[in-house]
């Protein structure tokens, strides 16, 4: 409590202070420019060409009969006026005004007289990202391209910028999560639909923006939790365009795909249609396939959360379609929504090796598992935007979707060790499931110093499924014949999650270097898991479990925060901020047992530290608390049967886990070398980590398996983590070079039999990569990576040390050829160590292709693939956790071929929101 009393009144403290260094003079967001042109008799001068351009606005406008000129909504008051007036010499003249006024009224200017005239202001920029404020902005023209290249191909080279194998973006390690183009949402937003989609050729400047963590609008305090949104502003004369697609391919292994679709884009008009089948097999590692049509290729139906499923074998078939179109009404409402449909028919058939550890021992298991089913899938999503009448803007997202689906599923695992027996699993599910997701964000200014913002989230998750489920144990493993242990259940789950949250905030700034912020918010949380269990005639007769499980639970929660900010002269901001919640959890775990019910204080003490500044960069360290509630399952002595085997018994006395951090972000570009560097680090310890006390029971005659977890309180937690991305760009030879790492390392106590036991991780990525073209007719990537996983458990065999590691080298290169022929080939290299490998540890593979372009527009392509020419691209995918390791196969038929037929009509022009009056910095055109 001594120290909970130190931090209130250490805060009342720095707040009193920050409110005693405020003036009273207050910036307003906008504000209109205007002004008149006279000659050296006073005469006005009508037709002349006013620019003025800011780190926030590019606009543009002509004066009148009458030499007026004006501009509206101009976001910053330092701006750089330059006029052009046919038979006068230019005027460019730098204003720095007063960022309070809403109305700018500039002297009148004349031109002619050489008395009055201002020496020309010659403003050279250099090459490279550029830091406004929360937006870093890059412009194409500073990156060489080839023909036809995509917006990928344009990002790849941007200092900063990392993409993923699997599509996904980064801008110093931080995800890129929504894609605007000119300002407004691209369709859905999808990141990696814009890149693949889009030509380099149209794009003027690529703008990575800091915004609020629902990635709706600008963030309010500098130490505060955001995303990154990727801004696509666009060439004016090709701000508007017309895309279609129609793909086809054919290949070995049963392969056939056909998809097309069609997209017109104009600011924030915007139609969408598309729909397309595919049949592949199931588990194969997904390459890139090299060339134009496989960079191109995105998937439009629903997007699985899950990775691929890796299989020995396995076929899936896949249908999809969906449709889009912007709604507008007036110049009040608008909205975006997206009808998709998928239907899938799947089986797979999968290997795996596992071991658990055990103080007793080690239980080994070779597990081979069949899947079928099929599922049907409609999704609807929609962006909106509110403009209200008494001022303000409501901005959001809301999406739906229902699935329903069948699945049929067989499982054998032949296990040994410290048990010998033979588990076999058949399960016959059919269920469905409806969720829905809604955030809003709106936002009002009430005064010149009070701004208001309302963010309300709900969400519901709700699945019901009938499953009929066996499981049979034979403990001699070769001779099967009468199960030794039998468990046969009709079974019927009810899940549903329903969350609810409110957040007001009031942000008071009564000068530029002073904000504080008032947070009052309100969440609750209501979950239900329902499973009503029939046994059948065959079952266990020694099984006491009670397999009908209910839990309830409910969480209430009124959280208040109040966190100042206060900037210096210097750059050096101080943030600190502290929040008091309450969370009253109430609920049972069985129907007829006692309600638990639970009230908690939590606190959430924090201090943040930055300092900007041009020469050395941005760096920002920051240190706090935060405490976690047990859940109802974690706190309720009562027994719940997970299975018939696994069984958890919970803790009324676990207190609350307390995590203590640190964390650290630096970041910034070194225009005269083209260098950029960004460092992210964290550090975290734990106190009263929850954990589970795992007991082994092991029947010595059906050589059935039992497991009981009890929760307990344990400290010694540790996490740290380290993200470094480097870039160099080495403009005479067009070429970037790339170096990112991530290395996690965890320390996770838990016991096993009453036993503290301690689980140490170490996960390492690191990946050097060159883009280089040293002739016209030659692009060459070479690239270097490590992967690493290293386990050391004190329950581990193996000397306490399991692992998996890969170092990688690939080189892809494209050779371009007379008569639009190019060759693609990568060219991959790898060394796996991995705890019991069930692979190939050092396979080659090549993947090639020949590509000929077609039509007066070069926008046909023919193609032809061979992917995994040496037959040698399967691995063994390995995971891990405190009490052992999973190992899974992939795909033994790693080898095929394909014949791809893409043609890409694309028409680009401008838009018809261009009224002449200019553009905003965002790309948006001023009406």
């Amino acid at each position: 409590m001594n120290k909970l009393y130190i931090y209130a009144l250490s805060f009342v403290f720095c707040l009193a202070t920050f409110i005693a260094l405020g003036q009273k003079t207050v910036p307003v967001d906008k504000r209109n420019v205007s002004g008149i042109l006279r000659d050296s008799l006073n005469k006005p001068i009508s037709g002349a060409t006013v620019r003025l351009r800011s780190s926030q606005d590019t606009l543009q406008t002509s004066t009148n009969q009458f030499g007026f000129y004006g501009f509206k909504d101009v976001k910053s008051a330092e701006f750089l006026l330059s006029i052009q007036a046919m038979g006068y010499g230019p005027y460019n003249r730098k204003y720095f005004n007063n960022d309070t006024k809403a109305q700018l009224n500039i002297p009148p200017i004349r031109l002619g007289v050489k008395e009055e005239e201002i020496e020309a202001v010659t403003i050279e920029r250099l090459k490279g990202p550029l830091v406004k404020g929360d937006t870093t902005e890059f412009w194409a023209k500073d990156y060489i391209v080839r023909d036809y290249a995509r917006l990928e191909d344009l990002l790849r080279r941007m200092e900063g910028i990392t993409i993923d194998p699997d599509g996904s973006v980064f801008y110093n390690g931080e995800r890129v999560v929504k894609a605007l183009f000119n300002n407004a949402q691209y369709f859905k937003g999808s990141v990696q639909e814009a890149m693949k989609e889009l030509p380099a050729d149209i794009v003027e400047r690529i703008q990575i923006i800091d915004q609020n963590e629902s990635g709706t609008g600008s963030k309010t305090m500098k130490d505060e939790q955001s995303s990154k949104v990727l801004n696509i502003v666009t060439k004016a004369d090709k701000s508007a365009g017309r895309m279609y697609d129609i793909s086809l391919e054919q290949g070995t292994q049963s392969r056939s795909k056909a998809d097309g679709y069609m997209r017109w884009i104009d600011g924030p008009d915007q139609t969408s249609v598309s729909a397309g089948y595919k049949q592949l097999p199931e588990g194969v590692k997904s390459d890139p396939v090299p060339g134009n049509i496989g960079k191109g290729s995105v998937s439009r139906g629903i997007i699985m959360m899950e990775g691929p499923s890796l299989a020995t074998d396995g076929q899936r078939k896949e249908t999809s379609a969906s449709f889009g179109k912007n709604i507008k009404i007036a110049e009040v409402f608008s909205m975006y929504p997206q009808y998709n449909f998928t239907y899938n028919d799947r089986w797979s058939g999968t290997q795996t090796l596992s071991e658990n550890f055990y103080d007793e021992g080690t239980i080994a298991s070779i597990n081979d598992r069949y899947r079928g089913g099929y599922e049907q899938k409609h999704a609807l999503t929609s962006s909106y935007n509110l403009k209200a009448k008494k001022g303000g803007t409501i901005m959001g997202n809301l999406s739906m979707d229902y699935n329903n689906y069948t699945t049929n599923e067989e499982t054998s695992s032949q296990r040994s060790g410290l048990v010998n027996s033979l588990q076999e699993e058949t399960s016959h599910k059919k269920g469905n499931n409806f969720n829905y997701r809604f955030n809003l964000d709106y936002r009002k200014t009430l005064s010149k110093t009070w701004n208001l913002t309302i963010m309300a989230n709900s969400s519901y998750q709700g699945d019901r499924a009938d499953d009929d489920l066996r499981t049979d144990v034979y403990a001699d493993g070769i001779n099967i014949n009468t199960p030794d242990s039998s468990v046969h259940q009709l079974r019927n789950t009810d899940n549903a999650s329903f969350r609810n949250s409110i957040n007001n905030m009031f942000t008071w700034t009564p000068n530029d270097k002073l904000k504080v912020q008032y947070r009052l918010g309100l969440s609750n949380n209501n979950s239900l898991r329902d499973i009503q269990s029939r046994l059948l005639e065959g079952y266990d007769p020694n099984l006491e479990a009670n397999l009908n499980n209910y839990q309830k639970n409910n969480t209430f929660s009124i959280p208040l925060n109040i966190q100042p900010e206060y900037t210096f002269a210097n750059g050096i901001y101080l943030s600190p901020s502290v929040e008091l919640g309450n969370s009253w959890l109430s609920g049972r775990l069985n129907r007829g047992t006692a309600s638990i019910e639970r009230f908690d204080v939590l606190w959430k003490p924090r201090m943040a530290i930055g300092y900007t500044n041009k020469k050395i960069g941005s760096i920002q360290i920051g240190y706090g608390t935060t405490y976690q509630q047990p859940g109802i399952a974690q706190l309720n002595p009562d027994a719940y049967y997970s299975s018939p085997y696994d069984i958890q018994i919970g803790n009324p006395d676990l207190k609350n886990t307390q995590s203590t951090g640190a964390d650290m972000r630096y970041s910034k570009f070194f225009n005269t070398i083209g260098f950029n560097v960004s460092i992210i680090s964290f550090f975290n310890t734990q106190r009263n980590l929850v954990s589970g006390d795992r007991r082994l029971e092991i029947d010595p005659v059906a050589e059935v398996v039992k497991t009981t977890t009890y929760f307990v309180n344990v400290d010694g937690g540790k996490r740290m983590s380290h993200i470094i991305n480097l870039t160099k760009t080495i403009k005479g030879m067009n070429s970037t070079l790339s170096y990112s790492s991530n290395i996690s390392s965890n320390e996770t106590p838990y016991l096993s039999n009453g036993n503290q036991e301690l689980r140490k991780n170490l996960m390492q990525n690191h990946a050097l990569s060159f883009f280089y073209s040293p002739f016209k007719w030659l692009d060459i990537t070479p690239e270097l990576r490590y992967t690493g996983n290293q386990d050391r458990n004190t329950l581990a065999t193996y000397a306490g040390k399991i692992y998996n590691n890969l170092f990688y080298s690939e080189l892809k290169f494209g050779i371009y050829l007379p008569k639009d022929f190019v060759v693609n080939a990568n060219l991959s290299q790898s060394v796996w160590e991995t705890t019991n490998i069930m692979s190939n540890t050092k396979p080659f593979v090549l993947n090639a292709n020949i590509e000929k372009r077609f039509f007066k527009e070069k926008n046909g392509i023919l193609s032809l693939v061979v992917m995994d020419a040496a037959r040698q691209n399967v691995f063994t995918s390995y995971s891990s956790n405190e009490f052992g390791y999973i190992n899974t196969l992939t795909n033994l038929d790693s080898r095929y071929f394909l014949l791809q037929f893409s043609w890409r009509p694309q028409i680009w022009g401008k838009s018809k929101h261009d009224t002449g009056k200019g553009r905003r910095g965002d790309g948006s055109f001023v009406k």
